[in-house]
């Protein structure tokens, strides 16, 4: 049973992560952090949704902003406004001393957030807090494995970007990088 979640969760993780860069590899992996360090705190709980209405707000608001207009966009549940200035907060130092290709990069990481959280529960049968637990579960796995004795959940936003190389998350790439999947 496990090891049937584990093969349909890679198939649902490798497609998303393939193609990124490393440098958008390690965003995705900073914007996962920041979510599951924000989920235990939160009341009314957060979904899925919350989560896809966050990344869709900010990646909006850096899309409009590179193309030189200032307007903030919000999401629309309370959850996922809290859960939107979190994740300000852990990209914010990086997008404020970042060229315009460092915002392009945020931007498809929250993008991919964004459409990984949409389809989570109908692609690996689940409830609305299905890629919530599949965050959780894979960095605290890829913590375990690394020998991390905190997983990257809990550690600064800015650590995750400035981890040693086995430290990040590993996922398939030109270089050959492996995934790790609980």
């Amino acid at each position: 049973m496990v090891q049937r979640r584990h093969e349909r969760e890679a198939r649902f993780l490798v497609p998303l992560i393939h193609d990124l860069s490393d440098r958008q590899q390690q965003l995705f992996l900073l914007i996962q952090s920041a979510i599951a360090r924000h989920r235990p705190a939160t009341l009314p709980p957060l979904t899925d949704l919350d989560v896809a209405d966050a990344a869709s707000a900010l990646a909006a608001t850096l899309e409009t902003e590179r193309r030189g207009i200032i307007y903030e966009h919000h999401a629309s549940s309370l959850p996922a406004q809290r859960l939107e200035q979190d994740l300000i907060v852990a990209v914010e130092s990086h997008r404020k001393n970042g060229r315009p290709s460092l915002i392009r990069d945020l931007v498809t990481a929250l993008r991919r957030t964004e459409r990984a959280s949409r389809d989570a529960s109908r692609v690996l049968d689940g409830g609305d807090d299905t890629y919530l637990n599949l965050v959780e579960r894979t960095l605290h796995e890829n913590a375990r494995q690394t020998g991390v004795a905190d997983p990257p959940a809990r550690s600064t936003s800015r650590a995750a970007l400035e981890a040693p190389t086995s430290e990040k998350i590993n996922a398939p790439s030109n270089s050959g990088k492996n995934i790790i999947v609980p």
